[in-house]
């Protein structure tokens, strides 16, 4: 049980952390559009991790399957977080560390 409260508690952090890094690397007349596909991208997951987890609870028939699900989901996050982070400190002189 506290594995998957790590997990719920990680995916909802991330979302309150992604948000303030827009305004640091889209220009200020694309702001309202990358707010946007922000919010279509986190409501489209939101709306179908639901629907996934029941079709695996369906054909698994135990929760341990769910949670794996979303430990992989949790570390296809991580990965892609590390890589953006290299992106950034690569080609776009750390823009994500400055104050």
């Amino acid at each position: 049980m506290i594995p998957l409260l790590m997990i719920g508690l990680s995916f909802s952090v991330f979302g309150s952390v992604i948000w303030p890094c827009i305004p640091l690397i889209v220009e200020e007349e694309h702001h309202g559009s990358a707010y946007g596909l922000m919010g279509a991208f986190q409501n489209a997951a939101q709306s179908l991790l639901p629907l996934v987890l029941s079709q695996v609870y369906h054909e698994s028939g135990n929760y341990r399957d769910c949670e794996v699900v979303l430990a992989l989901f949790a570390s296809l996050g991580l990965v892609v977080g590390v890589y953006l982070l290299y992106i950034d400190e690569v080609y776009e002189n750390a823009i994500l560390r400055k104050p």
